[in-house]
């Protein structure tokens, strides 16, 4: 699609969604004291505890576990990826190349 008919179809389509009603949206959200203060984040290991003694589940130590495995995993790829370069020498005039649309695309 050429720019000029791709701009008369996006102004289209915006003219069209204007003539819409708006959603009603009261109510949907409650209202909050902005005099209160932030909400707590709680540790990995302050949840475990508190789901051991709330749902005394005999399979919460190992969902913990488990949860902590996970955590330590994800935490340890992350890193492994901060490491590697994400660009070789060769990607980055290639991805300038792209950006302005002048790849030829082989």
């Amino acid at each position: 699609m050429t720019r000029p008919r791709l701009l008369f179809a996006t102004l289209l389509a915006l003219s069209l969604a204007a003539c819409g009603p708006r959603p009603d949206l009261s109510g949907r959200v409650a209202p909050v004291d902005p005099n209160l203060p932030w909400p707590e984040l709680l540790s990995t290991e302050t949840l475990a505890a508190t789901l051991d003694s709330t749902t005394g589940t005999p399979d919460a130590p190992a969902q913990s576990d488990s949860l902590s495995a996970r955590a330590r995993a994800l935490s340890e790829r992350a890193a492994a990826l901060a490491a590697q370069p994400s660009l070789d020498t060769s990607g980055r005039p290639r991805l300038d190349r792209a950006a302005r649309g002048t790849e030829d695309g082989g």
